[in-house]
């Protein structure tokens, strides 16, 4: 009986250990594509901002021309 236990519980701490295991991978996998998603916003963002910027440029320019 206590053999019986005794490998009761070292499976019960495999399937926890396990679980834990995959929650991790999950959650790394989550925050993995939310830095990309982050990383990709700042990216559009600069050049967002270069477009406009170069689009005032040239409105400068073209008011001074005239």
């Amino acid at each position: 009986m206590i053999a019986l236990g005794i490998a009761l519980v070292a499976l019960a701490l495999s399937g926890a250990g396990v679980w834990a295991l995959l929650a991790w991978r999950q959650y790394r996998r989550t925050f993995d594509v939310f830095a990309e998603r982050l990383a990709v916003d700042a990216r559009l963002e600069k050049l967002t901002v270069q477009a406009l910027s170069a689009m005032r440029e040239a409105a400068r320019r073209a008011s001074g021309l005239t």
